[in-house]
This record gives structure tokens, sequence and C-alpha cells, in this order.
């Protein structure tokens, strides 16, 4: 199984014209640190899907700056079954009895 960490980071409004500078610095910030990073996802703006067995400074970093930031962001884990992945041979199914 791979696991995985989801994180979304709330988009602050623009009339907070701090908070707001302080988002696009951090976007910036991810963008460039996801370069050095293997297998970071970047699914929006806001949301980063990232393998926890490779990323955990990636999401460290994340979290210390929306953390300065005052940014608010959401953590989720997440687990992939390997048999859900393309040419994964499907488990076999125990007969059915009628």
């Amino acid at each position: 199984m791979k696991h995985y960490i989801l994180v979304s980071i709330t988009i602050p409004d623009r009339r907070a014209v701090v908070k707001w500078q302080a988002w696009r610095g951090l976007q910036e910030a991810l963008e460039s640190q996801a370069e050095q990073a293997e297998g970071i996802e970047k699914l929006s703006d806001n949301v980063w899907l990232i393998p926890r067995d490779s990323g955990v400074s990636f999401l460290g970093f994340l979290v210390h700056q929306a953390d300065e930031d005052e940014l608010r962001y959401r953590v989720r884990f997440l687990m992939e079954d390997d048999s859900a992945m393309p040419g994964a041979k499907p488990e076999a199914s125990p007969p059915s009895s009628h």
C-alpha cells in the first residue's frame, strides 16, 4: 500500500492584502520546493498530494510556512491499495454459491 498526505490551504480573500501577499509568496516557495522533491503533485493552486515516504520534508516546510503566515490548511492521510493500480492483478473473488 502506498501512503499519501493531502494538504489543502485555504486561499485568503484578496481584500486581506497582507494575507494575500503571504499566500502568493507561499505558492511560489512551494512550487520551488516541489521541484526539488520526488513525487509531489500539485492538484490545484492550493492542494498538494505528497507521498509519505519521500515528502515529509516538503510537508514540514509547507506547515511551517503556513503557520508563520497564519494561513489555514487541512491535512488528510490517504492510503492507496496497490491492487487498485493500473496493471495490478485483481484479487480472485471466491466462487459464489447459489
